[in-house]
């Protein structure tokens, strides 16, 4: 095959790699922060700290005590909260 006949497929490719999207894996927590009655925490600060990296990530839960923590890298979390009357802890 000459020079000139390998370039459209060398270009059609490169085009497919460029335009292919990188696929990475990512993980969500969600929960609901609830003091030692069982009453629903509203603004709340949650931490997760990431136990392989360190890196931390923080959120706060909504009105209903509910919180979100999307496109984390994959890894074990350990959760922490608090910023309620003084008290912290999480299950």
């Amino acid at each position: 095959m000459s020079c000139c006949k390998k370039l459209p497929t060398l270009a059609t490719l490169l085009l497919l790699a460029i335009s292919a999207p990188a696929q990475e894996v990512t993980a969500g927590v969600y929960g609901v922060v609830m003091d030692a009655s069982g009453a629903v925490v509203p603004n709340a600060t949650v931490r997760l700290r990431n136990a392989g990296t360190g890196r931390a990530y923080q959120t706060v839960s909504d009105e209903s005590g509910n919180y979100s923590v999307v496109l984390l890298p994959m890894g074990i979390y350990e959760p922490k909260s608090g910023s309620w009357g003084g008290r912290s802890g999480m299950k």
